[in-house]
């Protein structure tokens, strides 16, 4: 039988207590929309860039035995992470075929 998941808990969250004395900002550094041009380092991504980093994003935050998002990551001493279950699932499997090959 497959236990469920137990969910993460939430952290309360700490009370927020600006400073007494919030300095003015100076306007002399903003950068105003119509100054800033298309091809500057600031513009938006292309959405080409944009759909790249979200794969990789995706990719480094899923288990590569599941493919699912990461539950319970596990580092190996390597540097590779899984899905704690996963691995041991499919650490268990590689000990029972090495003890009776086939």
């Amino acid at each position: 039988a497959m236990r469920a998941a137990a969910r993460p808990r939430r952290r309360a969250r700490e009370p927020f207590n600006p400073p007494a004395h919030t300095p003015t900002p100076s306007t002399s550094h903003v950068i105003q929309p119509d100054v800033v041009d298309e091809d500057d380092a600031c513009s938006r991504p292309k959405p080409d860039d944009v759909a790249l980093d979200q794969a990789a994003l995706a990719s480094a935050l899923s288990c590569p035995i599941t493919g699912r998002i990461f539950v319970e990551p596990c580092t190996t001493p390597c540097g590779h992470t899984f899905e704690r279950e996963a691995l041991a699932r499919w650490m268990t499997r590689r000990d029972l075929e090495r003890a009776n090959p086939r």
